[in-house]
């Protein structure tokens, strides 16, 4: 039984304050397993090592969420400044879902600074914070996270409605649909993980580099005393250690239902928009074989705008996948409990690499459609039409579709 006095010390060991706080029997807040007799556990960090513990995924994570938070950062002033600011209910979209990509890229471009100063896990970023300032840092991760899910599929709802349904802006505007699908998708998800926060289950984990949603040690990578271990790694959901089973299963369902009726939304809707250009485009070409009128050249107009938007949505589409697919093949390719034990770490690095760019890539589209309606307005240059957006945008003629 590997049982040390508190004063002992070696740099393989983690060990506990003489008087750590305690959150349930036999646990202190961080989730690591205490004898209920006063005696403290020391438990022996694992030689097992993740792609997430290495300098190169910290300085990928700061970099690209950085370049995230900036990106977004530059579609609110774009938005902020132009005519029509807030009221296109297409800014009211991209104005949501880059306020959470912000908050959530700023967190994971934090990297490792929040994380308890004692953190078990070695990390080759240094370590700053405390338990609290690593939740804060997990919380806002998980709110930006799930609060831009949940914009992209109010985009996509905002193309087929507009597209398909002939939708006028001015119907959304009148009923307020976005703001109070904001307003409910916000609150829904801060009480969802207010949950986590109030039960200890944000943490650092080796899984990613910033605290999120991780039980406390992982039992992959500790070796605690035999008795402790199998009464605390049997109580979490895959093996984890003080995972409580309610709320893994809680979340494991969330996040799969989420993620999965997510695409599911996605697929249908881009699918849909596709048929729409696909019977817009028969319609043009039976009228072109015709004799030509006023209502074929009304036509050819809305097919024009139509596929332009098309192109637009299926950029915005293809981002979305590209941001997370990585993610998604590292749970697919891991063990049941979402750990990518089997992940090789290339996979893991291009998470890394796409998943935190979100901001990015909505940047790039969004300044594209600008310097697409600049140069069909006025006769501009691709230059002059990026001078004109960053400004003067009020001067942006505001066209989407009509």
């Amino acid at each position: 039984m590997n049982i040390f006095l508190p004063e002992q010390s070696s740099e393989n060991f983690h060990y506990l304050a003489e008087s750590p706080e305690t959150d349930v029997a036999g646990m202190d807040v961080m989730g690591v397993p205490i004898p209920v007799d006063g005696i403290y556990m020391y438990t022996e960090y694992s030689p097992k090592e993740t792609f997430y513990f290495t300098r190169a995924a910290i300085v990928t994570a700061t970099v690209t969420g950085s370049i995230s938070a900036i990106s977004s950062a530059i579609i609110i002033c774009i938005i902020l400044r132009s005519a029509s600011k807030l009221k296109s209910p297409y800014h009211q979209i991209m104005f949501f879902m880059s306020l959470w990509d912000i908050v959530a890229s700023t967190a994971i471009a934090l990297s490792t600074i929040p994380m308890p100063v004692d953190v078990m896990y070695p990390f080759k970023g240094r370590s700053y914070g405390t338990k609290q300032t690593c939740r804060v840092q997990g919380l806002l991760y998980a709110l930006g996270t799930a609060c831009g899910f949940a914009a992209n599929i109010a985009l996509y709802a905002y193309y087929l409605a507009t597209i398909r349904f002939k939708v006028k802006d001015e119907t959304m505007k009148k009923y307020r649909v976005l703001p109070v699908y904001f307003v409910l998708v916000t609150l829904i998800s801060v009480k969802f993980f207010l949950v986590y926060v109030w039960n200890d289950q944000i943490n650092p984990g080796p899984y990613d580099s910033f605290c999120t949603i991780s039980a406390y040690p992982d039992c992959e990578f500790v070796i605690i005393d035999n008795a402790i271990n199998n009464a605390s790694c049997g109580a979490g959901a895959g093996g984890n250690a003080v995972q409580p089973p309610k709320l893994s299963g809680i979340f494991l369902v969330f996040s799969i239902g989420v993620i999965g009726g997510g695409l599911i939304i996605l697929v249908v809707t881009m699918v849909m928009i596709i048929v729409t250009v696909y019977q817009l485009e028969k319609a043009r070409i039976r009228d072109l074989r015709e004799e030509k009128d006023e209502k074929s050249q009304a036509r050819a107009r809305e097919f024009k705008r139509t596929k332009s938007i098309g192109i637009q949505s299926f950029c915005y589409f293809m981002a979305f996948i590209l941001t997370w697919m990585f993610g998604v093949i590292e749970i697919i390719r891991g063990k049941t409990s979402g750990h990518p034990d089997g992940t090789t770490s290339y996979i893991s690095a291009l998470r890394l690499v796409f998943q935190p760019l979100q901001g990015f890539f909505s940047a790039l589209i969004f300044v594209s459609h600008k310097v697409i309606i600049c140069r069909r307005s006025q006769d501009m240059t691709l230059k002059e039409a990026l001078w004109t957006i960053f400004s003067n945008t009020s001067s942006v003629p505001e066209i989407f579709i009509s």
